[in-house]
């Protein structure tokens, strides 16, 4: 699966932090911390707004609850681990398919 690296978050240090990608049949993919739940990751909230702007949006409309500090929980499909994306043990993917920006 070909993904392109759409929103990273800003503050990150070390080089692998939540991301977001788009897929070549139109999915987005979430990198996110694992929250104990399946098909949950744990992002800022920022990161989903920049990835909307940056997809020519004003913000992000796809499944996220509110959880705390500026935090969301994104819920999606989980994906398993892709060659081009590499994460850390903490962390997951989801894909949310469908409309995610208005």
């Amino acid at each position: 699966m070909n993904v392109r690296t759409v929103a990273t978050t800003i503050d990150c240090e070390g080089g692998n932090c939540p991301t977001t990608y788009v897929t070549e049949v139109g999915g987005v993919i979430v990198q996110g911390f694992q929250t104990g739940r399946s098909g949950q990751v744990r992002v800022p909230a920022s990161l989903l707004d920049r990835h909307a702007e940056l997809e020519g949006g004003t913000r992000w409309s796809g499944p996220a609850d509110e959880d705390q500090d500026g935090w969301v929980i994104v819920a999606g499909a989980d994906l398993d681990r892709l060659d081009d994306i590499e994460v850390p043990e903490d962390e997951a993917l989801v894909v949310v398919r469908g409309s995610v920006i208005a």
